[in-house]
């Protein structure tokens, strides 16, 4: 019957006499009488007890359940103890005709020193029935009848709506203003950018970070001059920079006092040579008082253009 539970277990052993048998095969299911629709569990477990040997596990697929529909193939896991390996497979299968079925036995392959043994399984019959129609009951319907759906649960998802809609545009209008005042900022000018990078350093002055503040300091006055001289400056080493130093005409009168920024620089961070707040103060404002003179010359230029 469907809920007795029926355990099939098929035991099938391969032994040696006086030893122990090299692999064993347990196969099980977990009824032999269902309705059609019904789901079957069948498993296999086979134990490989010499490690020596070689088991090849057998394919349970389309072609062996002939007569059954495979609802869902299980993995084959393995579990190893104490050296003992343990394969087993799971799979759920029914049958959608009545009759009485077998699952064919189960050839499974044991190699052991050149030598191909075979052990197998019984075949277990199946027996699936036919869903009992009551001829002489009611005829109902498959789907009870639709309620209607209450007024207020219609107003409630209503003004859920109406919320979602609301909360939509609010998110809209805002995503709006945040790029509108994104693309409204202006960016700053070659001055207000080393001025910046400038005031940073002093504060690492401060808390005695010497080498960030020459860095800060180097990249100020190497940004000013890649921005306002349109000059690539900023990756280069020290010897390229002093090279475009020396061939440009404004800034090559500098080209000394760049070269000891520089070098101080470098030393600072790769042969890590003492420094003093002192020193690094009275570069800053070396820095300061030539890119404000660049400065001044910039604009008085742009005027003149002006004027013309």
């Amino acid at each position: 019957m469907k809920y007795l539970g029926i355990i099939v277990l098929v035991f099938m052993s391969c032994m040696a006499v006086g030893q122990a048998p090299p692999a064993s095969i347990q196969f099980s299911v977990s009824t032999s009488d269902i309705v059609v629709g019904d789901p079957i569990s069948h498993t296999i477990k086979i134990t490989q007890n010499d490690p020596n040997t070689f088991v090849i596990f057998p394919k349970l697929d389309d072609a062996y359940y002939a007569n059954f529909s495979i609802v869902e193939a299980g993995k084959i896991d393995t579990l190893n103890t104490d050296g003992q390996i343990t394969y087993a497979q799971t799979n759920i299968i029914t049958g959608f005709d009545s009759g009485l079925f077998v699952l064919p036995k189960i050839d499974v392959s044991i190699i052991q020193n050149d030598s191909n043994t075979n052990i197998s399984t019984n075949d277990v019959p199946i027996r699936v029935k036919n869903v009992p129609v009551n001829l002489n009951g009611d005829i109902k319907d498959i789907i009870g009848d639709i309620n209607e759906i209450p007024i207020w649960l219609m107003v409630l998802m209503a003004l859920l709506g109406i919320a979602l809609i609301f909360l939509i545009y609010k998110i809209i209008k805002w995503w709006q203003a945040k790029k509108k005042a994104k693309s409204a900022i202006v960016p700053l000018s070659p001055l207000q950018l080393a001025m910046q990078q400038l005031q940073l350093a002093k504060q690492d002055i401060e808390k005695n970070d010497f080498k960030e503040a020459i860095s800060k300091s180097t990249k100020a006055f190497k940004g000013y001059i890649e921005n306002r001289f349109q000059v690539q400056v900023l990756d280069k080493t020290t010897t390229d920079f002093m090279k475009i130093v020396r061939s440009h005409t404004t800034l090559q009168n500098q080209s000394q006092n760049f070269n000891n920024w520089l070098m101080r620089a470098d030393m600072l961070k790769f042969a890590k040579a003492d420094a003093n707040a002192q020193m690094l103060q009275q570069d800053i404002q070396d820095i300061t008082q030539l890119i404000n003179q660049w400065e001044a010359t910039f604009v008085a230029q742009e005027e003149a253009n002006v004027t013309k």
